[in-house]
C-alpha cells in the first residue's frame, strides 16, 4: 500500500455504476464519477475514479453510497484537437465498500501528500474578495519511479506562509481535499462558442516541511 500519496472519499455512485473503461495488463479497469457533497454546502466534488474488475468483486449490486480510498493521480495526455498537453488528474481505487450514510463528522474527503514542489508558488489576491491565494505543484514519485504532479492550492494567511517560506524543491506533507471547479473555456477571444470543463486541484488545510 502506498505511504505517501493516500486518499479517502464518500460520496454518490451514479445510477450507471462503475461501466468498462480500458484494459492494461491484461486487467480490466472500470470508470465513474462520484460526488461527493461538501458539509454544510449545496456545492459537491466530482471525482474520477478508476477501479480494476478485482477490487469491485465484492460491491453489491445497486449501491448508492460508496467509500473509496486509493491514490490520487496524474498522467499527462495529448490533446490533438487544441494541440496540446492536458494534465489528468483521477482517484485510482484500492479499496470501494459500501457505506449506508456519509458521516460529514467524520469527514467524507481526506487527502494526504508527501512530496517536493515542483513550481515556484505563485501568490495572487482574487478580485471580488480580495483573498490572499497561493498555487503551487507538488511531485510525487510511485514505487515504480514514476512521477505524479498534482496541483494545489491554499488561502489567506497560509498561502501567503507558503509563497514566503517556500519554494520549488522543499520537501513537504499536506493534509486536503479533493476539489472540483467547473468554468466555461471559450473557443477564441471574443467568442459565444465553448464548452464547459471541469478542473480539479488540492485544497491544502494542513502543511508542513520535512526538510
Amino acid at each position: 500500500m502506498n505511504t505517501n500519496n493516500q486518499a479517502q472519499i464518500t460520496g454518490y455512485l451514479p445510477d450507471t455504476g462503475f461501466r468498462f473503461s480500458h484494459v492494461y495488463r491484461q486487467e480490466k479497469f472500470y470508470k465513474t464519477v462520484i460526488s461527493v457533497p461538501r458539509k454544510n454546502s449545496e456545492r459537491e466534488d466530482n471525482i474520477i475514479v478508476f477501479a480494476k474488475e478485482s477490487v469491485l468483486e465484492s460491491l453489491p449490486q445497486n449501491v448508492k453510497i460508496v467509500e473509496i480510498k486509493g491514490r490520487f493521480t496524474s498522467h499527462d495526455k495529448w490533446l490533438y484537437k487544441e494541440n496540446q498537453h492536458k494534465l489528468v488528474l483521477y482517484l485510482e481505487a484500492e479499496t470501494v465498500e459500501a457505506r449506508e450514510c456519509i458521516d460529514f463528522e467524520a469527514g467524507n474527503n481526506h487527502l494526504f501528500l508527501e512530496g517536493a514542489i515542483c513550481t515556484e508558488p505563485y501568490l495572487k489576491t482574487t478580485v471580488v474578495t480580495e483573498t490572499k491565494k497561493v498555487d503551487f505543484m507538488i511531485a510525487i514519485f510511485r514505487e515504480s519511479g514514476r512521477k505524479e504532479v498534482i496541483p494545489c492550492v491554499a488561502w489567506g494567511g497560509q498561502a501567503q506562509d507558503i509563497a514566503k517560506n517556500m519554494t520549488r524543491g522543499t520537501q513537504l506533507r499536506i493534509h486536503g481535499k479533493i476539489k472540483s471547479r467547473t468554468y466555461y473555456k471559450k473557443e477564441a477571444p471574443g467568442s459565444w462558442i465553448g464548452d464547459f470543463k471541469t478542473t480539479y486541484e488540492v485544497e491544502v488545510k494542513y502543511i508542513e516541511t520535512t526538510e
